[in-house]
This record gives C-alpha cells, sequence and structure tokens, in this order.
C-alpha cells in the first residue's frame, strides 16, 4: 500500500498560537475557551486534562477569566464581554482579524457587506456581528436571496475554497450587472496551500475524485487521525 502525505497539512499557524497562548494562560488562572479553540478532538482532550474548560454559547463562563478562539468575535461581543466584568485573551488568528478588517474598510466606503461562508459558523458569525444587514452566501441559491444595492463589497470566511469564491463571485455578478462589486480576498494562505497540496495529489494520481472538501471538513479528518509529526509539532510550540 502506497500512501501519499501532502505537502501542506494538519492545524495552522493561528490554532498552534492560539493552542499555546490557552495552555501558557491556563498555568496562570483558572480558563473557559468560549467556545471550541479547535475541531480537533485529540487536541481538545489535552487541553481539558490541563484544566481549560470549553464554554457553549450562551452557557455562563465557568471562570473569571475567558478566551476568544482563533475564529475571532465581533467587536459587539468584546464589549460585551468587557461590560461583564470577566477578563478575555484575545486568541484571535491575524487572518481572521485581516478578514474583520477588510470588511470593515468596505463597509466604511460604502459598500453593503457580503460574506461567502457559512453562516452558521463562529467564525462568520463574528464577521457580520457588526453589520446588522450582512448577507451571508453560502451556495448559489442564496444569491437570489442578496437584497439589491448598487454597491456590493465582499469577503469570505478564511477557510473556503477559493475556486469555490471565485465561482460564486462570478454568479453575483452575472445576476447584479449593474452593481458595483469590490472583492477582498480573505481566504488564508494556509487553506490555498492545503487546497493546492490536495489538487496536486489528485492531479499526480490521474483519478477523477473531484470530490474536493472545505478547509474545515480537512481539519475533521486531519483530527480523526493526528500524526506523530503534528503532535510534536504542537509539543515543540508550546514547551
Amino acid at each position: 500500500m502506497k500512501i501519499i502525505v501532502a505537502e501542506h497539512f494538519g492545524i495552522c499557524f493561528g490554532v498552534r498560537d492560539a493552542i499555546a497562548q490557552a495552555q501558557a494562560l491556563a498555568q496562570e488562572a483558572p480558563l473557559t475557551i468560549l467556545g471550541e479553540l479547535v475541531h480537533n478532538p485529540i487536541v481538545r482532550e489535552q487541553l481539558r486534562a490541563q484544566g481549560v474548560r470549553e464554554q457553549a454559547s450562551g452557557d455562563v463562563a465557568q471562570t473569571s477569566r475567558v478566551m476568544i478562539t482563533a475564529h475571532g468575535a465581533s467587536d459587539k461581543r468584546r464589549d460585551a464581554l468587557s461590560k461583564s466584568g470577566l477578563v478575555f485573551a484575545d486568541g484571535t488568528c491575524p487572518l481572521v482579524r485581516y478578514a474583520h478588517q477588510q470588511l470593515k474598510r468596505l463597509v466604511h466606503a460604502g459598500y453593503f457587506p457580503v460574506v461567502i461562508g457559512l453562516a452558521n459558523h463562529v467564525e462568520v458569525r463574528g464577521l457580520v456581528g457588526d453589520f446588522a444587514d450582512a448577507f451571508v452566501i453560502n451556495e448559489s441559491a442564496d444569491i437570489r436571496n442578496l437584497p439589491v444595492r448598487s454597491r456590493y463589497g465582499i469577503i469570505s470566511q478564511t477557510t473556503q475554497s477559493i475556486d469555490r469564491v471565485r465561482a460564486l463571485l462570478a454568479e453575483i455578478a452575472r445576476a447584479y450587472p449593474s452593481a458595483e462589486i469590490r472583492f477582498a480576498d480573505t481566504v488564508c494562505k494556509p487553506t490555498k496551500d492545503r487546497q493546492l497540496a490536495l489538487k496536486k495529489i489528485d492531479q499526480g494520481g490521474g483519478g477523477n475524485r473531484r470530490r474536493w472538501r472545505s478547509a474545515e471538513q480537512q481539519h475533521t479528518s486531519f483530527s480523526r487521525n493526528l500524526s506523530r509529526r503534528g503532535q510534536a509539532s504542537i509539543a515543540h510550540r508550546t514547551s
């Protein structure tokens, strides 16, 4: 049996840094993560063993200090945390932070905010949380419900397939030919690298298996079979 390992795989730097941050904070005082810090069950179990708690949406924090995950949060959410008296640490990935900045820039320039991604994903909820009229597009069927505006400012969830994002952009342009569309590419480089690595493997194998998975699904798959190499990398970064 031949096993082919992709050139790029596993946990990205933003999540690795957030894990390291959570481990360091947990050594100082009790810590509650606002949601899942990472979708990797092995890493989550390691964090629980170190005393790190997880708080589901709507639950009351179990500690006085909490941490925002690498997926980020809206400014409205941050303000609410501050007013609640909780001390919060920020584990937002720099590339997610960039997506927030780009959406704000587009809105301030007068564009109607549109995010390509999964509406119920924590990252997307954070992106649109400060813009009540923001519209989320996940598939072609959503485009017909997009409010008619003269200018659209579009970004995407950082873990979307860039090919899929570009295809939806083309559909939006065809559906609203008179509108001005400005797109800020916020698909992160680690995601693009993994997607390109998968394409190279598929092309090298000569197969017709074109069932591309989103980067979020890739994380889930890798989490089930986390390699020793990945575990050693985490341990090295957090030691």
